[in-house]
């Protein structure tokens, strides 16, 4: 069970109804499932969903990672490939000793000086690799941006300031990888580039939300091996709107250019091998089973997190016949207090002000770790007494962004644990028709 407190949790029906939909969800996005069947050995050639690698081409073979999907996807890989790989590292939010890879742990959400080490390290091994005999699989996954972390045109201990005042402001992922591509020397294609011409494969799994379907690779750890089509002037223009540009011009000696035409990017392969879109189905088909009569409102959802639960509501009023909504998306969250929680306890704390007693209100991270070591939260109306009864004023903990604590005292959080995958956030919202309340 993904879910560790999820017998503890489910004190009504419908709270163990809506947290077996949600656990069904996780188990949809478990990597080894994911990898089993999108990615196989068949005699000398490697599948990966369509394509086919003759591996004969290549002398020898590393895999190297960045994210929290590098972990478990270097595992499969050394499973499955074995004495063909050659050697690699994968950097994650996690660590265990591998037989062909070396697996490090890097800080999460902010980067630091010990990922720009890791990130030299890497970039040491790929850089020494001969593209005439040698072939890099490359896993790029949620959580990269931070963890590969090489400035350029800003000092580290600048880069690692402005990333968390970007992330303090509020700004969405996509404004907030403008920036990050344009002070990089690896992001924005550039990694990509810089090999040319080895032959890459790019193995993505998608924490990004996309009008495409998701399939916005640009985006997925700022892009180190895909095109960008941004420039330097949007990123000075992301720093202006959130009132930072006066604070960092000084420091920021220069932003380099991000790779834009794909024909020097040919050599690599892009392979997409895991989208929130995978969750949202998985989601809808267990609701479906236990009774809900369920929808998916949107896979691209953005908001900032103190107003997800009224934009949620609004949304769902134009589908009367449904009472069990699904989105994934994204949330941003403006900090201005010095508690600890994340964007998805923050918004399911902000719908205590209105939640009713026939509605329940879920948001977790899929990666199972909302800045903190819970995943996210749920609430009802028994969340709604029991702070009443202990004389917890929401707004107090709300203006501190100290969910974490609101949670841990009503013992509301939700617990998976670090799950090893990231397809962005997962809100799950029920309102039963007035009949009653079980």
């Amino acid at each position: 069970m993904i879910i560790k407190n999820k017998k503890q949790l489910s004190k009504t029906k419908t709270r163990a109804m809506v947290l077996e939909v949600l656990e069904f969800g996780y188990q949809a996005i478990n990597l080894q499932n994911v990898l089993k069947d999108k990615l196989r050995i068949s005699g000398n050639n490697l599948i990966i969903n369509s394509q086919k690698i003759d591996l004969r081409k290549f002398k020898r073979i590393f895999v190297c990672g960045i994210g929290k999907c590098a972990l478990e996807t270097g595992k499969y890989l050394e499973k499955t490939l074995g004495k063909k790989i050659a050697g690699g590292i994968v950097l994650d939010t996690r660590t265990e000793k591998l037989k062909y890879i070396k697996s490090i742990k890097g800080d999460h959400p902010q980067p630091s000086l010990r990922n720009l080490r890791i990130s030299q390290k890497i970039l040491r091994l790929i850089e020494s690799l001969n593209p005439k005999e040698d072939f890099l699989i490359f896993i790029v996954s949620g959580g990269g941006s931070s963890l590969f972390f090489s400035p350029c045109g800003i000092k580290p201990k600048d880069m690692i300031s402005l990333s968390l005042d970007l992330h303090k402001s509020g700004t969405n992922i996509h404004e907030f990888n403008i920036v990050r591509k344009h002070l990089s020397s690896v992001q924005g294609g550039k990694l990509g580039l810089s090999l040319r011409p080895l032959k890459i494969l790019a193995l993505y799994f998608s924490d990004v939300v996309s009008e495409t379907n998701n399939k916005n690779l640009e985006t997925i750890a700022s892009g180190p091996f895909y095109t960008d089509k941004h420039n330097d002037l949007e990123a000075r223009k992301v720093l202006q709107k959130y009132g930072l540009w006066r604070k960092y011009s000084k420091k920021i000696l220069g932003f380099s250019e991000t790779v834009k035409n794909k024909k020097h990017l040919s050599h690599i392969s892009q392979q997409l091998l895991l989208t929130n879109t995978v969750a949202l189905e998985a989601l809808v088909k267990r609701a479906r089973q236990i009774g809900f009569k369920p929808k998916i409102l949107s896979s691209t959802f953005s908001a900032e997190a103190n107003t997800v639960f009224n934009k949620v509501r609004i949304l769902a009023d134009h589908y009367p016949k449904h009472d069990f909504f699904i989105i994934g998306g994204e949330m941003t969250i403006k900090v201005g207090g010095k508690g600890r929680g994340g964007r998805n306890q923050q918004a399911v704390l902000a719908s205590l002000k209105n939640i009713k007693d026939n509605e329940s209100f879920v948001c977790v991270a899929s990666d199972g770790i909302d800045n903190t070591e819970y995943a996210g939260a749920i609430s009802d109306y028994l969340v709604f007494e029991k702070a009443r009864k202990l004389n917890l004023n929401t707004r107090v903990y709300l203006k501190n962004n100290d969910s974490f604590s609101f949670f841990k005292k009503t013992g509301d959080y939700i617990k998976t644990g670090k799950t090893g995958v990231n397809v962005a956030d997962i809100i799950l919202y029920y309102r039963k028709k007035r009949d009653g309340y079980h």
